[in-house]
């Protein structure tokens, strides 16, 4: 019989969030807990103040006429700030249903201080709650600071606790790169202790775990790349369509979507635009939380000369307060709109009215070593041809003319060839869609999910040789 598993997640973040670390988090943790382990997610709030009551703190719902209208709604209205949806409400935004086993709530305060010392207490009574039920206490962090920080002070926590530190990048190399050089050393620092001292480490991609262990003799690492939504039958529809010879009788659109954590990642796709003909919509979906890299993307378009449509055009719908641009004729480029920031489950519905996706990435030490696109696994399971820019960690999703067209990075011209290659040979785009939404399957968040509960249990028979000291 298996040893019941508990995990607690050792990260904060604010949801809702927009950003690919929350929709991961949620995802992950949504998936361990359909796998067999009880999951506690603690979520910094939204906004500012302190949460009024205690069962706002527990993720049920607020009180009348405090309700996050925009999620509790079915994803229309506004976002009240500084109060959190309810688990349901939220869950339901990612396209995800409650599990009883996943344990979601949020802080009560956002003063830095309180709410770290009630973090830390959330966490520490959810690990004794844990090892009073005879459960497997994992610790599930994907910060290096917090590792460290409690690995410094792992007396005050439970002794059978195992501390399994998941691997997304390598914070003192990013900081390296940019010439942060004191910020490398002190990231650098952290990521020995962290090193030497957890049970376990995962990385997301086989690069990433290549990198880790010319750095150190990490035991046990395993590679557990992230996943993806699972292919809907109506997305699966789209090779039928393709399967026809024939595009849908409307413009042709391509979609984008992304955090902007990198604005110059788009360079290349808004270079692109303006060698697409006008009858190709370019719509792109995203931003951060604050619209500020949404901000500097398009400003970097208007300099381009692009011109900036709103997004209301054909199916796609989109109310005006998220038009990002205003309505402009003329021009023998590609029409191009920006949708702002959007749920997973709002995005997902883009992609439906979508025929080509494209993943743009600079070079970089991340996406040469570290990166797992979560973009990349949402394209292929909405069955869209895909168009991305060429690097190793693309490659171990992608695979040159069978499941994607890739491009050298920063190549615009060349995107935009691939772009019309796929739009204007439809039986490429339907191999190449057919052939993501087959890879699709094998990588969805379920099988994460599986994956880190099955090495949970093994990094926990293997500590001090048993499953608890």
């Amino acid at each position: 019989m298996q040893p019941p598993v508990t995990v607690v997640y050792l990260t904060r973040v604010r949801l809702p969030s927009f950003s690919p670390q929350g929709i991961q988090v949620l995802a992950t943790a949504h998936a361990l807990a359909r796998a067999g382990a009880d999951v506690y997610l603690f979520a910094d709030r939204p906004g500012g103040g302190d949460i009024p009551g205690a069962r706002m703190a527990t993720g049920e719902r607020a009180p009348e006429g405090r309700r996050d209208a925009r999620h509790d709604s079915g994803g229309k209205g506004t976002m009240q700030p500084g109060v959190p949806p309810s688990s349901r409400s939220l869950l339901h935004s990612h396209g995800l249903t409650p599990h009883v086993r996943l344990h979601l709530s949020w802080l009560t305060t956002s003063h830095r201080t309180r709410a770290g010392l009630e973090y830390r207490a959330r966490v520490r009574t959810a690990l004794r709650q844990a090892v009073r039920r005879d459960s497997l206490p994992i610790l599930f962090s994907r910060r290096v600071d917090y590792a460290a920080a409690f690995l410094r002070h792992r007396a005050c926590f439970p002794r059978a606790t195992r501390l399994v530190h998941e691997w997304h990048y390598v914070d003192s190399a990013n900081a390296l790169e940019a010439g942060r050089r004191r910020d490398a050393y002190a990231w650098a620092r952290l990521e020995r202790v962290v090193m030497a001292g957890a049970d376990g480490h995962l990385a997301i991609s086989a690069r990433l775990g290549d990198f880790l262990s010319r750095r150190a003799s990490l035991e046990p690492l395993r590679v557990v790349p992230n996943g993806g939504p699972e292919p809907a039958s109506r997305q699966r529809d789209r090779a039928e369509v393709l399967a026809r010879g024939r595009w849908p009788a409307r413009p042709a659109r391509v979609v984008y979507a992304g955090l902007f954590r990198r604005p110059n990642d788009l360079r290349a796709l808004l270079e692109a635009v303006r060698h697409l003909p006008s009858s190709v919509e370019v719509v792109v979906v995203g931003g951060d939380d604050g619209r500020h890299r949404l901000r500097e993307v398009m400003g970097m378009a208007g300099r381009m000369g692009l011109l900036i449509r709103p997004c209301l055009q054909g199916s796609l719908e989109a109310p005006a307060s998220r038009s990002a641009g205003n309505a402009t004729t003329g021009g023998d480029h590609a029409s191009l709109c920006f949708a702002g920031p959007m749920t997973p489950r709002e995005t997902r519905t883009v992609f439906e009215q979508a025929d080509v996706g494209v993943a743009s990435f600079e070079d970089s030490i991340n996406m040469r070593w570290f990166a797992c696109p979560l973009k990349i696994l949402e394209y292929h399971a909405a069955g869209l041809a895909l168009a991305s820019s060429d690097h190793p960690t693309v490659r171990a999703l992608v695979e040159d003319g069978r499941s994607g067209l890739l491009v050298p990075p920063g190549d615009g011209p060349g995107m935009a060839r691939a772009i019309m290659r796929l739009l204007e040979t439809p039986g490429l785009a339907r191999d190449l869609a057919k052939e993501g939404l087959r890879r699709a399957a094998t990588r969805t968040w379920v099988h994460r999910g599986e994956e880190l509960l099955a090495t949970f249990r093994t990094i926990g028979t293997l500590a001090h040789g048993s499953r608890f000291p």
